[in-house]
């Protein structure tokens, strides 16, 4: 029985056990007090009796029946286990709809709709894992998936004292994209609440199946003093795991194993505690153990185990080797040393090779076959190497038995393959591959078998001690089986060759025979889709797309873009590819949000346009780029606009994720979102998204919106901006449309403007903004009747600005009625002022001739005084009547100003401000010396001293002090430097409404933020120093030789160098070696100061 099996039975015995103590008396209240719950006073049942097992315990026992019967076809029992995982699946779909009976007390305080169902799930299916397969229970709990968690009683919440099985699905895709959060999360590695000794019990759970027989110890105090480099701060116990692989009782007289143990933090509550791994031996270091008559483990040391030897982890640095661990001296294994542990298959005695595999078809053996973790010293450092190893290995393709297109290829023959290689990896040298192979074969064709057309096929592959190197061109038509593929001339030469290249330590070089078009078509009981390839001469470019449909749930699609030329006809190239994929089960978010779509964008040498992604929103743009349906229909739209949006540009790359969230059941609003990085300087983050809601549902949707928005982050220009529309939006049957934009910096001159719909008709347009439509709501597709709602909504750092419009036509025999009511407002807040117009009017028509009239404009502004003005007009045929008025009331004057300040006195006290000043080197300025720390300000030979306050701008006549006068009256400030020293002027951002008085339209043409002098920036030429005073002397070197054969010898007579061989040394001395010199830039650099 498979492990899948296994797991299954596991699940469905343990649901169908459910089903039937649910219906005993106390059966509920025993299920729920496994999941932590009690039931409520008086309540024996809260839904659980009514929950139907049989068709999912009649599945399990039928298949539990055809299992146990030798004589069953694997037909019915294959049908069997499918019935079962369909009633299984049942049973969850009826759960997740069950309906809890009890108070709603109970049910609000405990929880338990929206926790039954996963506690439930969670239990079962941990229980079932561990009597299935044990160690891979064992293995998902040390590695953080599952988690037995002890709860205490709460009566607040109806809770029990119990253990709760939880499975962290969060954490599975941890372990391939971020191990180190996974230990973060799980054990704290990396932080002050790191947890060793559970590590290690749960790895000992894991080496138990494994090992012998694991023993548990406390770590003893001298390794870990030697591993701490003295007494370590107080820690808890530290366990130590012994797992020995090879015990004395065995037919080899020796014990060996592996040890694990926790390490404490380097510092009381340091972030630091790691791991050690330590192998260890009894006899000798080298040890062959054998597991089986072809399968042994090997342990190597070049150290001696006995002595002590571990692998140290802690977060943060590279793996150490220790040595001397259970010696009075301890330390660090030399250049060199090393400990390795093998895995290998071998042959049995009497023979020479061991078979991989062997059928009718192919066969493949080997003399050796390992599998190795080298672990060694190399200078400063240590580096773990992972080895795959296969030694006289022949690999025998025969024909007869194959498909006949094999067997035409092969021409009723056989292919034969001899290598001797190794394939290693290590985090210093990155992959290399040794060895020597070689594999040849050619057919002229010419013909036609089936349905596949040949004319020509070579393949090559040829293996030198450290080279490898690939041919192969083929031009082809192929149907084969579900698979369609056209070909035409396609192939391709590759070659790695040792040496520093773009592998690191090896170069590969491909040289392609390129196709100009393939084409593909797949139409599987399971996989269908289709895609192509095309490549442009002209552009020297390959476009390429590809969309499967697997099992009718996952859909993948990758559109890809390559180019081998520059814009500016350099050679070069470019890449952008797009992968989305969706369809698959989605993953549940929280508060109803659910991941249903993931993807992600690369671009190397290629820029982010974003003026053509916000000129597109309106044309559906950022349709090619998220989640494109259909985009073998639609491929040249997508191509062209991924071309568009990122075009090729030197040195530049994007990259980024790109997801689909959905919120409700049936899905009533989808969210799909790109985050863009472009790097590197200047770094700019653009974000991507698309908003869909139908509501209440897809099919019956009353409101339907659809908005793209694109959003830019340039960090180097300290700008925020964001743009959106609506599209294809309605409101019952009637369209929604719109824009909205967001304009803010920060750093120098900080803003901030935010629009929806647009500006106040009496506020001008900043420059730079982008005009804006209207949010509007037509209702009608048509002018008649005519009935449009629009509105806007502004915010700047000193206004708010709104207001709507409504206009209706109705015409019917040649007569229309039309009319509209609108309102624009306008607040300002420092002063505090605004102003509201509204203007209404109706009138009939005949035509294009007004027969009647009537018509008001009102204008309100305040609040001192209060001022309303405007008109009314009343037309019947060539009769016209205005009436105008305009009236103020209110407080004429205004509200009495506050007490002077004394900005003098301010702007003493702020310079006087340690806070205020600092000392810093000029950009690129190298340090040379470090300055300790202090309370007073310590000034570095060659910075900078500045001030800079914010209390007001310098040099800049001012006449207010926010809504309060000056005391003295107008006044200009002023701070000079004194002495000698040059002095130039430092800015910040200052409100100019603070400081000056400005007509209402003033405030509102000029920025909300100018810049202004703030303070000063101190410095010199040079550095004087005194050189009169000079030291002569004569340079001696005293001549030592070490010897480990002899003792130590001195030579009497001390050396002098030459002038020549002193100016030579003088490029290799410490002062030619500092950091100030070993930076290349600084050599060619011109000294802008004198010192």
């Amino acid at each position: 029985m498979s492990f899948e099996q296994r797991l299954l039975a596991g699940v469905a015995s343990a649901l169908t056990a459910v089903g039937s103590i649910v219906k005993m008396a106390d059966g509920p209240k025993f299920i729920l007090a496994k999941l932590g719950w009690e039931l409520p006073p008086s309540v024996s049942d809260i839904g659980l009796a009514g929950l139907d097992m049989a068709r999912l315990s009649d599945g399990l026992a039928r298949w539990t029946t055809l299992e146990a019967d030798t004589a069953s076809s694997d037909e019915d029992r294959a049908a069997a286990l499918g019935d079962l995982a369909l009633a299984a699946v049942a049973l969850l779909a009826e759960l997740t709809k069950l309906h809890l009976q009890a108070p709603q007390e109970y049910l609000d305080r405990s929880g338990i709709r929206d926790e039954f169902l996963t506690r439930l799930l969670d239990l079962y299916l941990i229980q079932s894992l561990a009597v299935a397969a044990r160690p891979a229970f064992d293995i998902a709990v040390a590695l953080g998936w599952f988690e037995l968690r002890r709860y205490p009683a709460d009566p607040e919440r109806f809770q029990i004292e119990h253990i709760r099985h939880i499975v962290h699905w969060d954490r599975i895709p941890l372990l391939l994209s971020d191990p180190a959060k996974l230990l973060r999360d799980t054990y704290g590695w990396g932080t002050a609440r790191y947890d060793a000794n559970t590590l290690v019990v749960r790895l000992g759970g894991v080496l138990q199946h494994i090992a012998a027989d694991v023993r548990r110890r406390e770590l003893p105090a001298l390794p870990l003093s030697r591993l701490h480099g003295g007494t370590p701060p107080a820690h808890p116990p530290q366990l130590q795991l012994l797992c020995p692989i090879l015990s004395a009782s065995t037919r080899v007289n020796a014990e060996a194993g592996l040890s694990v143990f926790g390490l404490p933090p380097t510092t009381p509550g340091g972030s630091d505690g790691g791991l050690g791994f330590a192998p260890y031996a009894d006899g000798g270091t080298t040890v062959r153990i054998p597991l089986s008559s072809t399968l042994s483990l090997g342990i190597t040391a070049d150290a001696d185990l006995g002595s002590g030897l571990a692998l140290v982890l802690r977060p943060g640095v590279s793996p150490a080797l220790r040595t001397g661990l259970n010696q009075t001296i301890a330390g660090t294994a030399p250049t060199g040393a090393g400990v390795q542990i093998d895995l290998t298959l071998s042959p049995p005695n009497g023979e020479t090779t061991v078979n991989l595999f062997d059928t009718s078809t192919a066969r493949a053996a080997a003399a050796s076959l390992a599998l190795a973790l080298e672990v060694r010293v190399e200078g400063a450092g240590t580096d773990a190497e992972l080895s795959l190893r296969l030694c006289d290995c022949e690999l025998a393709l025969s024909s007869g038995d194959w498909p006949p297109l094999l067997d035409n290829l092969a021409g009723n023959g056989s292919l034969v393959a001899k290598a001797d290689v190794s394939l290693s990896w290590s985090h210093r040298h990155g992959v290399r591959l040794n060895g020597r192979a070689g594999l040849k074969f050619e057919q002229a064709i010419g013909r036609v078998l089936g349905p596949l057309s040949l004319d020509v096929l070579s393949i090559g592959l040829n293996c030198g001690d450290a080279s490898v190197e690939f041919a192969g061109a083929i031009s082809l038509t192929a149907r084969l089986g579900p698979v369609s593929l056209s070909f035409d001339q396609v192939g391709v030469r590759a070659g790695i060759v040792p040496g520093p290249g773009n592998l690191g330590s090896a170069n590969l070089a491909i040289r392609p025979v390129s196709p100009t078009a393939i084409g593909v078509a797949v139409n599987a009981p399971t996989v269908t889709g289709g895609g192509f390839l095309r490549f442009d001469p002209a552009k020297q470019e390959y476009a390429g797309m590809l969309q499967l449909e697997i099992a009718e749930a996952l859909s993948v699609k990758a559109v890809g873009l390559l180019t081998t030329r520059m814009p500016d006809g350099s050679s070069g190239y470019s890449l952008v590819i797009l992968i989305a994929s969706e369809g698959f089960a989605p993953i549940q978010l929280g508060f109803g949000f659910t991941l249903t779509g993931l993807g992600g964008l690369l671009g190397i040498h290629r820029t982010v346009a974003v003026d053509v992604l916000r000129g597109g929103l309106k044309s559906g743009t950022l349709g090619s780029l998220l989640f494109p349906p259909d985009p073998i229909r639609n491929a040249p739209q997508i191509v062209s606009d991924l071309r568009a949006v990122f075009p090729p540009v030197r040195n530049r790359h994007v990259f980024g994720p790109m997801a689909q969230i959905e919120w409700g059941t049936p899905t009533l609003l989808t969210l799909q979102l790109a985050l863009i990085l472009e790097m590197p300087e200047p770094v700019r983050l653009v974000v991507l998204g698309r908003l869909m809601a139908d509501l209440p549902s897809a099919d019956h949707a009353l409101v339907r919106l659809r908005m793209d928005a694109v959003g830019l982050i340039d960090f180097n220009r300290e700008e925020i901006a964001l743009d959106a529309t609506l599209y294809d939006s309605r409101l019952l049957e009637f369209a929604l449309t719109g824009d909205m934009a967001l304009r803010a910096c920060w750093g120098a001159n900080p803003d901030f403007i935010l629009a929806v719909g647009g500006f106040n008709p009496r506020y001008p347009v900043p420059a730079g903004f982008p005009r804006l439509q209207r949010l509007a709501l037509s209702l009608g597709d048509g002018d008649n009747p005519k009935l449009r709602f629009e509105s806007y909504l502004a915010l700047t750092s000193n206004t708010v600005q709104f207001g709507g419009r409504l206009d209706f036509a109705y015409s019917a025999s040649g007569f229309t009625l039309a009319g509209f009511l609108g309102m624009d407002a306008l607040f300002q807040f420092d002063p505090f002022a605004f102003v509201a117009e509204i203007a209404a009017q109706v009138a009939l028509k005949r035509g294009r001739s007004t027969l009647m009239a009537v018509g008001l404009n009102l204008s309100l502004a305040g609040p001192t005084p209060w001022h309303v003005w405007g008109k009314a007009t009343f037309k019947i045929l060539f009769f016209k009547v205005k009436i105008g008025f305009d009236h103020r009331f209110g407080h004429d004057r205004p509200a009495p100003l506050p007490a002077p300040v004394d900005a003098l006195a301010l702007l003493a006290a702020a310079l006087g401000d340690r806070r205020n000043w600092s000392a810093t080197l000029p950009r690129g300025e190298p340090a040379v010396v470090t300055l300790r720390e202090s309370a007073a300000l310590r000034l570095h030979p060659l910075a900078e001293l500045s001030v800079r306050q914010r209390v007001l701008p310098l040099n800049r006549t001012l006449t207010r002090f926010g809504n309060a006068p000056l005391a003295g009256g107008a006044t200009a400030f002023t701070v000079t430097a004194a002495g000698a020293l040059q002095a130039g002027y430092l800015q910040e951002a200052f409100a100019p409404a603070q400081f000056q008085d400005l007509s209402d339209d003033d405030k509102l043409a000029r920025p909300a933020f100018e810049p202004g002098d703030a303070g000063l920036r101190f410095g010199t030429e040079g550095l004087a120093y005194r050189y009169d005073e000079v030291a002569e002397g004569t340079i001696r070197y005293e001549t030592l030789i070490v010897d480990p054969s002899r003792p130590t010898e001195r030579q009497v007579e001390p050396y002098t160098p030459t002038a020549t061989a002193l100016a030579a040394a003088a490029d290799y001395a410490a002062a030619a070696q500092a950091p100030i010199r070993r930076n290349p830039a600084n050599r060619y650099r011109v000294l802008e100061r004198a010192v």
